[in-house]
């Protein structure tokens, strides 16, 4: 079983700023007097003492109808109405699978975001902030009848976020230190677990 791990390596430090007024950033990995495994340790102590994090969503059809355009998708199924310069598509329609992840985006200003552009809040302490994919997995679960419980438009989702691990690593044509992250979000709806996706 894969898991999407997410592999934090140092940020770059500034080196310097010039009279031009821009920060230049050293292209090296930055050096810690704190080893990878004792902030890897402190992060996962941390994240597991505040427990899982849950946000809800009502799936909407607006986001999907424009998500699925930038893909130059015109439609969402190959039995659906086209998309482009229509209404969005009605309640009830069943997301694609792989869509569950344009909804739950973090809800933060740009200057709260980390150097990458990305959300901060799921980073160890620096100098491991800088966020890698390193791989993953994603399930849809079957009910009990053994049908596929689909998130569909309209829908109140509950997204929980789960910390699983925090890993030091050592690159080996580097020797530099990174630490991977593994964490689990599951999408519930009304009828009960509707995808479970690991990182």
């Amino acid at each position: 079983m894969h898991r999407l791990r997410h592999g934090l390596f140092p940020s770059p430090r500034p080196s310097r700023r010039f009279a031009d007024g821009f920060l230049r950033f050293s292209s090296s990995m930055a050096t810690s007097t704190t080893s990878a495994s004792t902030i890897a340790s402190s992060f996962l102590a941390k994240c597991r003492s505040i427990g899982p994090q849950t946000r809800t969503q009502i799936l909407d059809a607006n986001q999907l109808q424009l998500f699925s355009l930038a893909l130059h998708r015109n439609n969402i199924y190959s039995n659906t109405p086209a998309l482009s310069n229509a209404a969005p598509p009605p309640g009830g329609t069943p997301i694609p699978p792989g869509y569950h992840l344009i909804y739950f985006t973090p809800a933060f200003l740009e200057s709260e975001l980390g150097v990458d552009g990305t959300d901060a809040s799921y980073n160890p302490d620096a100098p491991f902030t800088r966020r890698m994919w390193a791989g993953g997995e994603v399930q849809w679960p079957r009910t009990k009848e053994g049908k596929l419980n689909l998130l569909r438009v309209g829908q109140e989702v509950r997204e929980t976020t789960t910390f699983l691990s925090a890993e030091p690593k050592v690159i080996r044509k580097t020797g530099e230190e990174m630490i991977v992250v593994g964490l689990e979000k599951v999408f519930e709806n009304e009828d009960g677990v509707a995808v479970v996706d690991r990182r």
